[in-house]
Order: C-alpha cells, then sequence, then structure tokens
C-alpha cells in the first residue's frame, strides 16, 4: 500500500522524521543553535571553530611566509644573465592550454 493512499475510510499518512540533535554550536538549553548541543553553557566544553577563527588562522600562516622568495628569484636572476635559463615555448604553449581546459572543466 502506498503512503497517503485512501483505503476503504481509512488514510495512511506519511511519516515525518524527527529531527536528529547535531554536534557542535553554541547550544546548551536556551542556546541559539538548539538545546542540548556541546558548546554552550554548562555542557561539556568541546571546542567550537567558527570560520572566523579558522580565517584569522590561514592568515597569520600566510602572513609568516615571505612575500618575495629573495632565494628563488636571486637564482632566476643570475641563470638568465648567463644565459643559462632556457624556455621552451612549445611547453609553454602546452602549460597555457592545459591550464584554460583546465579552469574551464572546473
Amino acid at each position: 500500500m502506498k503512503v497517503n493512499q485512501t483505503t476503504g475510510n481509512v488514510i495512511i499518512h506519511k511519516k515525518t522524521p524527527e529531527p536528529l540533535a547535531i554536534a557542535g554550536g553554541s547550544g546548551g538549553p536556551s542556546g541559539t543553535d538548539g538545546p542540548g548541543r556541546p558548546g554552550g553553557k554548562g555542557d561539556s566544553g568541546w571546542p567550537i571553530k567558527t570560520s572566523t577563527f579558522i580565517q584569522s588562522k590561514i592568515k597569520i600562516a600566510i602572513d609568516a611566509e615571505p612575500e618575495i622568495r629573495t632565494e628563488l628569484v636571486k637564482n632566476y636572476k643570475e641563470q638568465i644573465k648567463s644565459g643559462e635559463y632556457k624556455i621552451d615555448p612549445d611547453e609553454v604553449a602546452s602549460k597555457m592550454i592545459y591550464d584554460s581546459l583546465e579552469e574551464d572543466l572546473a
């Protein structure tokens, strides 16, 4: 018998599932994310990592890296001056086409 199908005078209603509790949030019984979720007052105290917190950690890691890798730049400058640095135009063109196709497919 199908859900919501009428059989004589009896109608079988489709049951709606109860929402499941999700770990995380600012919960507790009066929390803004709902009752009983970790992170609120008086609960287990699980740490909550917000997107702002994660973004700040990423920014700190990026800022710790040098903007210009001077040693690498120095090596390339020396190779160019001495004539040792050779560019294969076919390899550059292939890489450009590959990157372009990869962007289109993404």
